[in-house]
């Protein structure tokens, strides 16, 4: 992938990225999967609630010091 088109993904993921407090005051970053979706192209949501299925299954297994947290919101 080449340079320019890896700053067009970070200026979309930029826009539509929601900064939220935890319980302890630090501030997240956070997406909401309706938006993900379009930035990712998937046109239907059945499609990407496939990937995001898969996403989260791999999480499972991935070892490491990162946490991915997938919350389930109603917007």
């Amino acid at each position: 992938m080449d340079i320019q088109k890896i700053q067009q993904y970070k200026s979309a993921f930029d826009l539509i990225a929601k900064s939220i407090k935890d319980d302890e005051g630090n501030t997240i970053e956070i997406w909401y999967a309706r938006e993900l979706q379009q930035v990712l192209g998937y046109s239907r949501w059945e499609n990407f609630v496939v990937a995001i299925g898969r996403v989260m299954e791999s999480c499972k297994y991935w070892e490491s010091m990162w946490m991915i947290i997938f919350v389930r919101s109603r917007k």
